[in-house]
């Protein structure tokens, strides 16, 4: 029984030891950790020169005032930078409404009447801003009105048309006759 006594201690001594091995073991590797965390933060600080160490370091050679530089570009430097535009050729826009004068009477959809306006000076027409003698073409979606009788007494050869006829025209490269798209005593 003394024996088991004996070796039970020895065995129980042995285990001490072993787990006081491994608490130095363990102790050591935090120490060695807490070291490398020490060298890592001291590799991380702010290690910039300021202003004042850059100034230091800094050649009077190039030492320029922004202000003094010279921004401006030249007459014959600009006409150098543009790209030359002699061989680009633009085709012919269609003439068709050389002879027309148009006016625009009462509300269009959003944006139709800037088309119908773009339509009519890409194609020679012109647009007035008020009914004139010179006017012989009113662009209008009403239906007949009194004031049609007054534009035909400012000018004699007035035609009023819905806008689908410069769409028309425009559709099929030529002037088109009024027709269909004549806005008509009653309608």
């Amino acid at each position: 029984m003394e024996k088991q006594k004996l070796e039970e201690q020895k065995l129980e001594k042995q285990k001490l030891e072993k787990q006081k091995l491994e608490m130095q073991k363990l102790e050591k590797q935090k120490l060695e950790n807490l070291k490398l965390e020490k060298q890592k933060l001291e590799k991380n600080t702010y290690d910039c020169d300021t202003d004042s160490e850059n100034d230091e370091y800094s050649t009077i050679d190039n030492e320029i005032d922004p202000y003094d530089v010279e921004t401006d570009i030249d007459e014959e430097e600009i006409v150098k930078l543009l790209p030359n535009t002699s061989k680009l050729g633009f085709g012919s826009l269609p003439n068709y409404f050389d002879c027309q004068e148009f006016y625009f009477h009462g509300d269009f959809q959003s944006g139709e009447r800037q088309v119908l306006e773009r339509y009519i000076l890409a194609c020679g027409g012109k647009v007035q801003a008020y009914m004139g003698e010179r006017v012989n073409v009113v662009i209008t979606n009403s239906r007949w009105d009194k004031k049609f009788e007054e534009a035909r007494a400012v000018s004699r050869e007035v035609e009023f048309v819905r806008p689908e006829w410069v769409f028309r025209c425009k559709d099929e490269g030529r002037l088109v006759e009024f027709g269909q798209f004549r806005v008509e005593v009653g309608k």
